[in-house]
């Protein structure tokens, strides 16, 4: 591989496995590309999803856990909240403004969602007042804002780290219906119906689940192939692969 730390490339080359059937050689490579950038979140999912194929449900299982833990700051981050402290992956501080923010506005549903995002960060005991608080703040984020997807899905992953897979499928199917291409809410629904002893349905879900990760690379592919650049004073947008150069 020409450049064995550029995470897209391996992706590109999961894509060409899924479709071709190869998923044995897709593993490997993922693997390869953990070594040479370890940590990388989108070579866990590719990996998880060539595990899917191969009906290593277990694997797979660890895989998306893993997406779930080294993306979650990432989704924190992308918000518009003025929540640097996150950005700085500083938890402490992020819990603390969070919480200062619910004094002044308790039934707010994002900070809601942000708190019991960063307390499950802390992978809290089910049993442990902490996991109390973090599913009462997403069941809140759900109230105020039924069609927020995001909530959903946190509450989907609650749920199956308390292994109430019932429960974890009925959020995930509510995810679905808002948006049928949440890929988040289809791993997490594969993983509750495993759980729960509901195999039928796991080979069609992990086409699915295969088919909607083609689609967001080929989306991610499609937005990075055009950037803008600055010419004579104005913007003017041009593929990536072209040979103009910013003056």
């Amino acid at each position: 591989m020409v450049s064995p730390t550029t995470p897209g490339y391996y992706a590109a080359f999961a894509v060409l496995c899924l479709e071709h059937d190869s998923f044995q050689v897709g593993i490997d490579m993922m693997n390869v590309g953990l070594k040479n950038i370890p940590g990388d979140s989108s070579l866990y999912l590719s990996r998880g999803l060539l595990y899917v194929e191969l009906g290593e449900f277990d694997k797979a299982e660890a895989d998306f856990l893993q997406v779930e833990k080294l993306s979650s700051f990432q989704a924190l981050g992308s918000y518009a909240l003025d929540l640097v402290e996150v950005q700085k992956n500083n938890p402490d501080q992020a819990l603390a403004a969070v919480r200062s923010q619910l004094k002044a506005h308790p039934d707010d549903p994002l900070l809601n969602y942000f708190l019991a995002q960063l307390l499950m960060n802390h992978s809290p005991d089910v049993q442990s007042e902490l996991f109390e608080e973090a599913l009462r703040a997403a069941l809140k984020a759900e109230k105020f804002r039924p069609d927020y997807v995001p909530a959903h899905d946190l509450l989907a992953s609650i749920y199956l780290h308390a292994e109430r897979y019932p429960d974890a499928i009925e959020e995930c199917r509510t995810a679905l219906r808002y948006d049928p291409s949440d890929e988040t809410a289809t791993y997490h629904l594969l993983m509750a119906l495993k759980h729960s002893g509901q195999t039928e349905d796991l080979p069609a879900l992990s086409k699915r689940l295969a088919q909607m990760h083609r689609e967001s690379l080929q989306r991610e592919n499609q937005r990075k192939s055009f950037r803008l650049i600055e010419a004579d004073g104005a913007s003017s947008p041009t593929q990536t692969g072209a040979s103009q150069q910013t003056p």
